[in-house]
């Protein structure tokens, strides 16, 4: 035997050439990494990956986030779970930090000073964080604070001083985790903390307690007469979990005797894991439902939930949902369309729902979503009533989205509906749902931040849904942040997630970009669409504001067409509405009364904001009518009583020359004035027909300064002419030449014959 020093080893290989790289051959996948493992059983060993294996891991939807990471890493890298980390902070730009002490002493310290966004925990680490919660809540009762308090503190601790309070994401692996200790993760980090359940070699397999497809191509259970697990055993077939994965490890490195015991002779891998499978056998198809409720409400006892839980939480499948298969099946592909294409291509399904199963009431709400959104507000509110209606033989869960949609689109009480949506997130923080309709509701009344918080935490819980993106892209374009609203709206199409509502957002902030080219891109995508009324209608909307009447005409005739085609009743309505009050403006008032009381036919008189223009063109009695109407029929609507109705009555009062009468209408309008420039352009109407030039200017100067207020509505071009007007009443002559010059730059490429722009000069050139 013969001994050597390391640096003599050292030396001699520095003088050996350097070893060239392999080069794959033609349809190998090469090793690329080597994982230690103990394997189900066993000594150590080194689990396999090839090159295509981590090409996987790299791109595995667990790490696609825009948001850097940064993590605490305290397993070692050797393991497959020490790597994970560094995967999450290397491909988001993030940084990893590593454990002073590999003994985890110092694992608080660490976490305190790095304050990670992820935590891939295991449970004995979740144990420690229990125990250091359960100390805190000693030490303030301790100090006479009392429990319900404590609890508090001592959660608030954990969370904002241990843990540095912007955790964003959390993982528990490596083994199964106590239902307590579950919870208190939950409570504690007020997040979602997914379970994971996996093994080196095939990677994951289940994810909160779903099989993580398309990872897992199958799985079953086998026999293991040893330990008494039988496939036979009742009430719960039990044995050991053997998996096929796409992920799967060719074997062991250099242990081919090891990887023929480990995979069984169709390549499934024993798993060493003991599991139990419930099941229900259905008497028929129409049973099917019935049976799956049974099963579903027997085995969640052995998995951890308690009596109580059960029983608060057990209304039968067939009651809570549907009694028909095909109906559900319906219902999900709705749901599915809906996710990716937005409301218009689900509505089929949603339909033919409710025409397998009269009673499914979370169908008939989906079809209230859908209408709602679509603007289709007699059928939304027809379709949120029967919902309701039904609303005894749904889950508690789906009461709170029932509700949800009948203070929306029935009673349309926004303060309620936030109520409604803030108790839901409360009672179920990890849904979606709520927060991506309350974001909508803080809209409506102008709270324009609460919305964007709401928004993205809507679109971290759920974001392959084009909904959540939606709402936020909504609200930055009303807080006038386009690059965040552009970020969002680049996000939504790479996930293939845009419906026509985004891309006519994107089409807005081109607008208010001046990028002439990217609405033109908008324009050509919704070409042909279904809904390409939408984006016609803006185009038509532009055109008038830039004083293009001619153009506008032709464009808003296009859209009207189109929604006619397509039977969007409610869109046809929409554009003949905004062509009623663009011709009041730029055109003629017969024209004005012709399309308005086109809307008001076609919305069935829901649509009540044309009245207004109707009303200025000339006519009380129609729009009497439909407000006393919409005043009887929704007493307690929102929007109607605090926006629509106060618009068209200042219309009339002012067109009857009571200009006093019309500011005083118009007061309940300021709770949703934020969201709206409409009662504001009003109420410049009643101040200037006053001669009250420098109040008029203020209102005036608001709706000009707030573009990204509905953008695109030719309200804002007109408004720089009413700020002008005012401005010259005022005694203001530098100030309103600076706004008729500002007029002009809009109107630069306006109809030369516009008789507007014509009593614009004229008035500009009388200015001293």
């Amino acid at each position: 035997m013969a001994l050597e020093c390391l640096s003599d080893i050292e030396a001699r290989g520095e003088g050996l050439p350097q070893a060239p790289l392999h080069v794959a051959a033609e349809g190998e996948d090469p090793l690329a990494w080597v994982f230690y493992t103990s394997g189900s059983t066993g000594t150590p060993k080194g689990a396999m990956f090839t090159e295509r294996t981590l090409g996987r891991l790299f791109t595995a939807p667990m790490f696609a986030t825009e948001t850097p990471v940064l993590n605490v890493n305290f397993m070692p890298l050797s393991h497959i779970a020490g790597r994970l980390p560094l995967v999450a902070s290397f491909l988001t730009g993030g940084r990893s930090y590593f454990v002073a002490e590999s003994d985890l002493s110092t694992l608080f310290d660490d976490w305190a000073l790095v304050r990670p966004t992820d935590l891939l925990l295991v449970p004995r680490v979740v144990e420690m964080l229990f125990q250091r919660y359960r100390s805190a809540v000693d030490r303030f009762t301790l100090e006479g604070v009392d429990i319900a308090d404590a609890e508090a503190e001592a959660t608030a601790e954990v969370r904002d001083q241990l843990l540095g309070g912007r955790v964003l994401q959390t993982f528990v692996s490596t083994a199964p985790l106590a239902a307590e200790l579950g919870a208190f993760l939950d409570s504690c980090l007020d997040l979602h903390v997914g379970d994971l359940y996996g093994l080196t070699e095939v990677a994951p397999v289940i994810r909160d307690g779903i099989i993580a497809r398309p990872s897992v191509i199958d799985y079953k259970l086998i026999d293991v007469p040893e330990l008494g697990y039988f496939t036979t055993d009742k009430p719960y077939p039990r044995g050991e979990l053997l998996v096929k994965s796409e992920n799967s490890t060719p074997g062991y490195y250099k242990r081919p005797e090891v990887t023929a015991e480990a995979f069984d002779e169709d390549g499934y891998y024993r798993t060493g894991d003991i599991i139990a499978r419930q099941q229900s056998e259905a008497s028929s198809k129409e049973k099917v439902l019935q049976a799956l409720g049974s099963a579903a409400k027997e085995i969640r006892g052995p998995l951890g939930e308690t009596v109580t839980s059960i029983e608060r939480f057990s209304a039968p499948i067939e009651q809570a949902t549907t009694s028909s298969l095909e109906a559900l099946k319906a219902y999900a592909i709705g749901d599915e369309k809906r996710s990716r294409e937005g409301d218009l291509p689900s509505l089929p399904f949603f339909k033919r729902a409710v025409e397998l199963d009269p009673n499914f009431a979370m169908a008939y709400a989906r079809i209230g979503a859908v209408y709602g959104n679509l603007g289709e507000l007699a059928l939304a509110e027809e379709n949120a009533q029967k919902a309701f209606d039904l609303r005894d033989r749904t889950s508690e869960l789906e009461k709170f989205y029932i509700t949800a949609h009948y203070n929306q689109s029935v009673t349309g009480e926004v303060p309620k509906s936030i109520e409604n949506y803030e108790l839901w997130i409360q009672t179920y923080p990890r849904d979606w749902t709520p927060r991506n309709n309350v974001s909508g509701d803080y809209q409506d009344i102008g709270e324009f931040q609460k919305a964007v918080v709401q928004g993205l935490e809507c679109l971290r819980l759920q974001p392959n849904d084009v909904l959540p993106y939606q709402v936020v892209m909504g609200a930055y374009i009303r807080l006038n942040q386009l690059e965040e609203a552009k970020s969002i709206y680049k996000q939504a199409v790479d996930k293939k997630l845009d419906g026509m509502v985004v891309h006519s957002q994107r089409f807005a902030i081109a607008y208010l970009e001046g990028d002439a080219q990217e609405m033109e891109h908008q324009a050509a995508w919704a070409s042909g669409n279904p809904e390409e009324s939408i984006i016609l209608l803006q185009k038509a909307q532009v055109a008038a504001s830039r004083g293009q009447l001619k153009k506008a005409r032709e464009l808003s005739e296009q859209a009207f067409d189109s929604a006619r085609k397509f039977d969007l009743q409610f869109s046809a309505a929409l554009v003949a509405g905004w062509r009623g009050m663009f011709e009041n403006w730029l055109g003629d008032s017969s024209a004005a009364k012709f399309w308005s009381s086109q809307a008001l036919d076609l919305s069935h008189d829901q649509l009540v904001w044309p009245a207004a223009a109707l009303a200025l063109a000339g006519d009380f009695t129609r729009p009497q009518r439909v407000i006393d109407a919409a005043v009887k029929r929704h007493p307690k609507n929102t929007d109607l009583q605090q926006n629509w109705i106060p618009q068209v009555r200042a219309a009339i009062e002012i067109k009857r020359a009571n200009p006093l009468g019309a500011i005083e209408i118009l007061r309940p309008a300021e709770m949703l004035e934020a969201n709206d420039v409409a009662p504001t352009f009003y109420r410049g109407l009643a101040y200037l027909s006053m001669k009250s030039g420098k109040e008029a200017a203020a209102e005036f100067k608001k709706v000009v300064d707030r573009r990204s207020i509905f953008p695109v509505v030719p309200l804002h071009s007109i408004s720089r002419l009413g700020l002008a007007r005012s401005l010259a009443l005022a005694g203001d002559t530098a100030g309103a030449r600076s706004a008729y010059q500002d007029l002009f730059a809009v109107w630069k490429d306006a109809d030369p014959d516009l008789p507007l722009l014509k009593q614009a000069k004229a008035e500009y050139e009388r200015l001293h």
